[in-house]
C-alpha cells in the first residue's frame, strides 16, 4: 500500500524497517487499534536507529522529522542523538500515546539540544493527535508556533505550557478514563 501512495514522488522511499533507540530486531503487532512493538507481536522487523540510517545512506542533511510510532516516539528520537544535535531538523512529534509522553518528549529533546523551542497542537476533540512541534527559529515558514510550551527554556515557559494543558483539558475530559494527556494536565 505504502508503495503504492508514493508513486509520483522521487523524493520518497520507502524503508522497510522500523526506528528506534539501538539497531537490531524487534516482535511487532499489526492488529488492533494501534500498530506497536511487543513481546507478543507477530511479526518480527529489522530496526534501525536514524543516526544509523543517516550514516549508512550518506545523507547530506537532516531538516524535518515527523513520528507518529505508536508509543516508539522516545526511543526512536534516543536513536536520533547525533542528527538532531547536529542539523537541528524542525520536528513534529505525536505526543499522546503515553502517560509520560507530555512533558518528556520535550525534556528528551531538550537533553539532546537544549536551543530547541516548542508549541502544542490538538488536533481532535478525542483523546488522540497531539503533537509537539520542535523548532529553533519561530520564523520558519514550515512551522509557526501557537505558544511556546517548552517547560525548561526558560523560567517563565512553565506556566504558558501548565496553561496549555488546561486550556485543552475541556475537549479531552470525555475521555478522561482513556486519555493520558487529560490525566496529566489534571494532575499538574
Amino acid at each position: 500500500i505504502i508503495e503504492q501512495n508514493m508513486k509520483g514522488l522521487d523524493n520518497v522511499t520507502a524503508v522497510p524497517a522500523a526506528v528506534g533507540k539501538i539497531c537490531g530486531q524487534a516482535n511487532f503487532s499489526g492488529s488492533g487499534r494501534g500498530s506497536h512493538f511487543g513481546g507478543h507481536g507477530d511479526i518480527v522487523v529489522p530496526v534501525t536507529t536514524l543516526d544509523a540510517f543517516f550514516e549508512q545512506h550518506s545523507l547530506a542533511r537532516v531538516d524535518f522529522i515527523k513520528m507518529d510510532i505508536e508509543g516508539a516516539e522516545a526511543a526512536a528520537l534516543s536513536g536520533a542523538r547525533n542528527i538532531i544535535a547536529k542539523y537541528k531538523p524542525a520536528m513534529a512529534i505525536s505526543a499522546y500515546h503515553k502517560k509520560e509522553d507530555l512533558p518528556g518528549l520535550a525534556d528528551l529533546i531538550l537533553d539532546i539540544c537544549p536551543t530547541y523551542k516548542f508549541s502544542l497542537r490538538h488536533f481532535s476533540l478525542r483523546e488522540w493527535e497531539t503533537v509537539l512541534y520542535c523548532y529553533q527559529d519561530p520564523g520558519r515558514p514550515d512551522i509557526m508556533p501557537y505558544k511556546d510550551a517548552s517547560p525548561r527554556a526558560k523560567p517563565a515557559n512553565a506556566k504558558t505550557y501548565k496553561e496549555l494543558l488546561h486550556l485543552l483539558l475541556p475537549y479531552l475530559k470525555r475521555h478522561m478514563h482513556k486519555n493520558m494527556l487529560a490525566q496529566n494536565a489534571a494532575q499538574n
